[in-house]
């Protein structure tokens, strides 16, 4: 072989190499995990999170859009129901990771159910910070979170009634305090609770109280209302030997008359009910209680 044609191959071999080498030094996008709350409500803000690796040799640009993301419940497109703002655009170095938060609204009204959050329709669009050229999804994997979209719980205060017998309902305390109030006075553990209102009606020398507990739900509430009930059997005393369970506008609804007030509390679906009684309103019982609902 001729000193020329032996160079011309050694080129062309440095050349293969060369390129080889370089493609293997490429950036390449895989989007590893998509994350997200189990559960979100209508109106609420919420945030995604979206990891995606370079495993390829040479840095890239990444630059997240709202597009990224797409959001069905079952076979249908519920997108519309969310805005979603991207993060700012990052620089991946070969063989890191970077976390892509992305803040999302839910409409008001936004259809219930199993949502599906997916980023393999529209994976976010990077670049090679060598060539500029666009760099794809490696593997194209289907990454997805899964998440129930729910009707925002009502807070305890806005079941209470506006007002009884005509005396307007005041909130004394609602939230955190309300709960630590119902552990101080309480009989037995407090558990479960999440939010609890005391509400007033009327002056304070014949005060009906009202206090208003909501559960995750109605099996829970009805537990822990047995418990109130087995508490009182087991505090004694009053509590016990005046504890009666009574039918009342339809409602199964446990009485106690432990200090000369009478003392009434009940479920309804989720909710646990609790009404103090003076004795000057103790003939409007029935009135009072049926004016009390979930």
């Amino acid at each position: 072989m001729s000193s020329t044609r032996r160079k011309i191959g050694i080129v062309i071999a440095i050349i293969a190499i060369t390129l080889a080498a370089s493609h293997l030094m490429l950036p390449k996008a895989v989007v590893d995990t998509v994350s997200a709350p189990t559960s979100i409500s209508q109106g609420q803000t919420f945030s995604v999170d979206v990891t995606v690796s370079n495993t390829g040799g040479v840095s890239m640009t990444v630059a997240p859009s709202a597009a990224d993301l797409t959001f069905f419940i079952g076979p249908t497109d519920v997108g519309a129901e969310y805005t979603v703002t991207a993060p700012a655009g990052v620089t991946i170095a070969g063989g890191a990771s970077a976390t892509l938060t992305h803040s999302i609204i839910v409409s008001g009204t936004a259809t219930t159910g199993s949502l599906v959050i997916d980023t393999a329709a529209n994976e976010p669009t990077a670049t090679d910070d060598n060539f500029g050229s666009d760099v794809s999804d490696a593997d194209g994997a289907t990454t997805t979170a899964s998440v129930t979209v729910q009707t925002p719980a009502q807070r305890a205060a806005d079941i209470a009634p506006d007002e009884l017998l005509g005396m307007e309902g005041v909130v004394v305390l609602e939230g955190q305090d309300a709960i630590e109030d119902v552990r101080q006075k309480h009989i037995g553990a407090v558990e479960n609770v999440e939010d609890v209102a005391i509400v007033q009606y009327g002056p304070a020398y014949h005060q009906i109280v009202l206090w208003v507990t909501p559960y995750s739900n109605d099996a829970v509430a009805a537990s822990e209302n047995e418990k109130m009930a087995d508490a009182m059997v087991r505090f004694g005393g009053n509590w016990k030997e005046n504890l009666e369970e009574v039918s009342i506008g339809g409602k199964n609804v446990y009485r106690a008359t432990p200090n000369g007030d009478f003392h009434y509390f009940w479920v309804e679906r989720e909710y646990v009910f609790y009404v103090t009684i003076p004795h000057t309103f103790q003939g409007r019982a029935h009135e009072i209680i049926t004016a009390i609902k979930a």
